[in-house]
């Protein structure tokens, strides 16, 4: 296995390979680093939520932070290296960029349609809670105004990339060296836009009161939810403890050689002693659920109470100070670790393609957005499971948010990268396969009830951008 791994050099400390499944292995330890500190960043995140304006932190601060592995990954990728391997090496961040918004608006998109489906009525509108068998057409979710608003925005983000790849399309006859020299404005002006775009964004996220209610309810099912596994694991604890002094107990009655109590007797004990542990568990955790609902209900805009459950195992209440250091400190390690490990990433992704012979851009497109976005397609899948209208126009909306982020804040780095190192535009087909699912996701979005059956349709538009990168990169084609 070591020598699987260990059969070519890098610039970095990290092990590196040339063989197929040396860089599976290496991706994969790699992707699942990465994906923790992508959670632990957005922990560190939501827990902000607690000791800074929720205005503020929703409108800004979440959006940005949900954003920034994928940016960290398509800054790393160009990084380093000659210009040429550079330019070799970007495959890899333009595939992050394209994976990330295509699979969180096809493969996220399917699954939440999928699993928050319900029955439509009459009117053609889903009914809540309401899920009987599987049907294409006579299932499906419907959303909130909000939505089709959100959806809306997402489209118009998107033509952001036409800056850069409007004139891409008109200098594609031309030699790398003079598209380049023609190009460098145009990725600058891009990446202006794309910056005052993302401020205006986080300024209407910060005003649209409704944006914010959603986001802090978001995050509140998110400390629910954490509160319940947490009671249920210490439950569970207790019980495995108490049956280990029971053994022990009974060891040492069995060798003082003192009568047993009748096992009968003692099962009926035991079951009685469950059983009234879980009632109390129950009856704690709904007045839990019931405390917080009625302090969400009095403000949705004011800081969400944290029990001293969540603010500390040990029992132990947080300050403010505590809070946002632990905050920070979540945050801090989080970038670090996506930072340290997205290089090494990269050239896994790079040694991969070059052992099986394909572009690094489809080995990334599928890769690196499962790395940096799989906690909230989680988090996002288990909301939808709920089969409750709010719940879903909040997972839905976060898929249009983050496909919006991708178009202003990842974007920026690229095309400011771009810039810097002075590189050729050859990404053409991927970005039309971007703009293309963008705006038909877009179009469908408009509609406020979707059917299951649309769902099959989204997941058709994931490997039909593969397959149109493919195509448009072609001999028959030829793209750049």
């Amino acid at each position: 296995m070591l020598q699987v791994l260990i059969e070519c050099s890098t610039s970095n400390n990290f092990p590196c390979s040339t063989s197929v499944l040396g860089n599976i292995i290496l991706m994969l330890l790699f992707g699942i680093v990465i994906t923790y500190g992508s959670k632990i960043l957005a922990d560190g995140s939501d827990l902000l939520t607690e000791v800074i304006n929720p205005g503020l932190v929703g409108g800004t601060l979440l959006p940005v932070l949900g954003a920034l592995p994928d940016s960290i990954i398509i800054f790393v990728a160009c990084l380093g290296g000659t210009k040429s391997e550079v330019q070799k090496q970007v495959a890899v961040g333009v595939g992050t960029l394209a994976g990330s918004t295509i699979m969180l608006l096809t493969i996220s998109y399917f699954l939440s349609i999928l699993v928050g489906r319900c029955d439509l009525d009459k009117n053609g509108n889903a009914k809540e809670n309401e899920c009987n068998g599987f049907s294409l057409t006579k299932q499906g979710i419907t959303t909130n105004n909000d939505c089709p608003t959100n959806a809306k925005i997402m489209m118009l983000l998107s033509l952001v990339y036409l800056i850069i790849q409007g004139p891409a399309f008109a200098y594609l006859s031309l030699p790398e060296a003079k598209a380049q020299k023609k190009e460098k404005d145009f990725a600058l002006a891009g990446f202006v836009v794309s910056l005052v775009c993302l401020i205006g964004y986080c300024v209407w996220q910060v005003l649209n009161t409704s944006a914010q209610e959603k986001k802090f309810e978001q995050i509140h099912e998110k400390h629910k939810l954490q509160q319940v596994i947490n009671m249920m694991v210490a439950t569970a604890q207790r019980f495995e403890q108490e049956r280990l002094d029971k053994e022990e107990r009974q060891q040492k009655e069995e060798n003082e050689e003192t009568p047993l109590v009748d096992p009968e007797v003692q099962k009926k004990k035991d079951l009685a002693n469950m059983t009234n542990r879980f009632n109390k568990w129950k009856q704690k955790a709904e007045a839990m659920q019931e405390e917080e609902e009625n302090d969400y209900d009095k403000g949705s805009l004011t800081e969400i109470k944290v029990t001293e459950e969540d603010q500390d195992e040990e029992g132990k209440n947080w300050t403010p100070k505590q809070i946002w250091t632990r905050a920070s400190l979540l945050m801090l390690v989080g970038i670090i670790i996506v930072s340290f490990f997205s290089d090494p990433l990269v050239t896994s992704i790079e040694g991969f393609a070059n052992a099986i012979k394909i572009s690094p851009f489809f080995v990334s497109f599928v890769i690196s957005p499962f790395a940096s976005n799989s906690s909230e397609l989680i988090a996002s899948l288990m909301f939808c499971a709920k089969k409750k209208k709010t719940n879903i126009s909040m997972a839905i909306s976060a898929l249009y948010g983050a496909a919006s982020m991708n178009a202003t804040m990842c974007l920026s780095v690229f095309l400011i990268m771009i810039y810097i190192r002075k590189l050729a535009w050859e990404y053409s087909a991927e970005i039309l396969s971007i703009l293309v699912v963008t705006i038909a996701v877009g179009v469908i979005g408009l509609k406020k009830t979707i059917k299951v059956w649309v769902g099959f349709l989204f997941i058709f538009f994931y490997f039909f951008a593969i397959a149109f990168v493919a195509f448009l990169e072609s001999s028959v084609v030829g793209w750049r």
